[in-house]
């Protein structure tokens, strides 16, 4: 009988050191899709915007981050005294592992004395913490978009895309290994009980 228990633990400990590093719940998750954007405004003629990010591709894991150059903003406004606004309306499209978009608009204003400028902005409408999107096959990404603080004349300044992964179903399931330890568990102690009924 005490043969038979130590048998089934020493499996049962097999089992856990071993399966686990078969589990596929802990592979990255594969993104992917594309990016681009309108300019709009009274002053939309007075910056150039050069996309960085057509397409993008990447995996992460669940919490995990992945930060990329979206695109650039120059201004290139006439000498003077004088104050621009322009809107960009950007949006990014997923393609894998679901479908989905998440689209922002970002409103933009400088102001110009003489030959430079010397103060401007660009701010986006997802906040400070981005915004969540949930793509068709039930994955929820957050995506932020970073604001730009200044402006220099002729100077291009980068906005940055940062994309996380919230949430993913292919890492909700149980993993395989952790299932056929609890089998091998539950099994030994089916043996022992009807082992212990039969003496």
């Amino acid at each position: 009988m005490r043969t038979l228990v130590k048998m089934i633990s020493a499996a049962t400990l097999v089992a856990a050191s071993v399966l686990p590093f078969t589990a596929g719940s802990a592979s990255a998750v594969p993104i992917a899709g594309t990016t681009s954007f309108t300019t709009t405004g009274p002053d939309a003629n007075r910056v150039s915007l050069s996309n960085l990010l057509s397409t993008f591709s990447f995996s992460l894991n669940v919490g995990g981050s992945s930060t990329q150059n979206l695109l650039t903003i120059t201004p290139n406004p006439p000498n003077g005294t004088n104050t621009y606004n322009f809107t960009v309306n950007e949006t990014i499209t997923f393609t894998q592992p679901g479908n989905g978009s998440s689209p922002d608009t970002g409103t933009g204003t400088f102001h110009v004395q003489g030959n430079s400028i010397n103060s401007g902005s660009l701010t986006w409408g997802d906040g400070a913490n981005g915004s969540n999107v949930t793509l068709t096959d039930g994955t929820v990404m957050n995506v932020d978009l970073s604001d730009i603080a200044s402006f220099t004349r002729g100077s291009p300044q980068t906005v940055t895309a940062k994309f996380t992964l919230v949430s993913s179903p292919a890492t909700a399931a149980p993993e395989p290994a952790s299932m056929l330890v609890l089998g091998a568990g539950l099994l030994g102690l089916g043996v022992v009980r009807r082992a212990r009924q039969g003496v």
